[in-house]
């Protein structure tokens, strides 16, 4: 069993579908954690972070454990959001992961990895799956703050348009405007404020 299960581990990072289908005929588990993989990751964290969506989507339907936490508190779709595996991503919000899980060291949530690393069609497929996108991480910290404060205009503006809380202030008692690096993120970070301003004004 474990033989086998490592062989379809080895496979989903790799994206061999075919191996990985062998394997679980041959009694493979789906959901393995080998006693010496050092940050405790899964197969399911593996496929994921190789942004290989059909080894995902099929280790989903086999049953994989898509909640499994690493030793850090991750789970496979923060992996694949701080990689930008857009292919990863979309198969386990269809799946139906949590998506607002937080890992243990800084809290983040998947949405957190995808704004701090510049991901902008991770942060899309978070938003329209239903990620919040105003939770905060130890520091108090939101997306829009770090992907602001890390100069990623196109999270900005996305996060933004999602509804994202632009005057949120961190633990440091910043917010989103104490670091914008361009004329674009002043721009998009004013635009909620409009918008806020204007449902105020509806209320």
């Amino acid at each position: 069993m474990e033989v086998q299960s490592r062989r379809l581990r080895d496979a989903a990072a790799r994206g061999a579908l075919d191996i990985c289908l062998d394997a679980r005929n041959a009694g493979g588990a789906v959901t393995f954690v080998p006693q010496d993989a050092p940050e405790g990751n899964s197969t399911l964290h593996v496929a994921a972070a190789g942004n290989h969506g059909e080894v995902v989507g099929w280790l989903v339907r086999e049953g994989a454990n898509v909640d499994l936490l690493d030793h850090l508190g991750r789970t496979a779709l923060h992996y694949s959001s701080a990689d930008g595996a857009v292919a990863s991503v979309e198969a386990l919000v269809k799946a139906g992961i949590g998506l607002d899980t937080t890992d243990a060291v800084e809290k983040w949530t998947a949405m957190h990895y995808s704004a701090a690393y510049g991901k902008t069609a991770c942060v899309q497929l978070l938003c329209a799956g239903g990620a919040a996108c105003n939770l905060k991480d130890a520091f108090g910290r939101t997306p829009l703050y770090i992907a602001s404060q890390r100069g990623h205009t196109e999270v900005v503006a996305t996060l933004v348009a999602a509804g994202a809380d632009v005057e949120s202030q961190a633990n440091d008692g910043c917010t989103a405007f104490d670091f914008p690096r361009t004329e674009s993120i002043v721009a998009n970070l004013n635009e909620g404020l409009e918008r806020r301003a204007r449902e105020l004004a509806v209320e």
